[in-house]
């Protein structure tokens, strides 16, 4: 079982679990006894939020391509014995994707099947984004364009099968 850390805003941290996990046993007051678990804080941009968990073969490989397309930064990686990576967290302009190399129970996105969630993020400069993703390797699902609700628009697909849909609000 890997260690459990407090999340802490800065560069990215990569974590290992031990070879032999530890068993601390005292117990958490106030509930049976158990194995101690250390308690956490919820982090400020998780409340309030549902986070999307993207799960991909070659997370790392995504990593690195939302870091070129999107321009993301990476905050937080735990990695397992074997390299993989158990959790990660990137930010898109101030928003958290959490990410992770697919295994049991869940299945990585496949392009061929299509997405079950797209992913909305809110831009600067939605042109831009795009031009940048577009040459990264994301694919142009439909160009920026001003939507009568207001926002100006573009869809693309990632290398890995998701769907991301970038807004810039319209200035009056």
């Amino acid at each position: 079982m890997p260690r459990v850390r407090r999340w802490a805003p800065g560069p990215p941290r990569v974590l290992r679990p031990p070879a032999q996990p530890r068993r601390d046993l005292r117990p958490i007051p106030g509930r049976q006894a158990r194995p101690y678990v250390r308690c956490m804080e919820i982090p400020e941009q998780y409340k309030y939020a549902v986070i999307p968990h993207a799960l991909v073969d070659g997370a790392a490989e995504a990593i690195a391509f939302y870091a070129a397309a999107f321009g993301a930064t990476e905050s937080f990686r735990l990695e397992g014995d074997d390299g993989r990576i158990v959790h990660a967290e990137i930010r898109i302009h101030r928003s958290t994707l959490m990410l992770g190399d697919a295994e049991a129970p869940a299945s990585p996105q496949s392009a061929a099947a299509g997405p079950s969630v797209v992913l909305h993020v809110y831009v600067p400069d939605v042109d831009a984004l795009t031009g940048r993703a577009v040459t990264a390797g994301a694919e142009l699902l439909t160009a920026p364009a001003d939507m009568p609700y207001g926002a100006r628009q573009s869809t693309l697909r990632d290398p890995f099968g998701h769907v991301w849909i970038f807004l810039t609000p319209l200035s009056g």
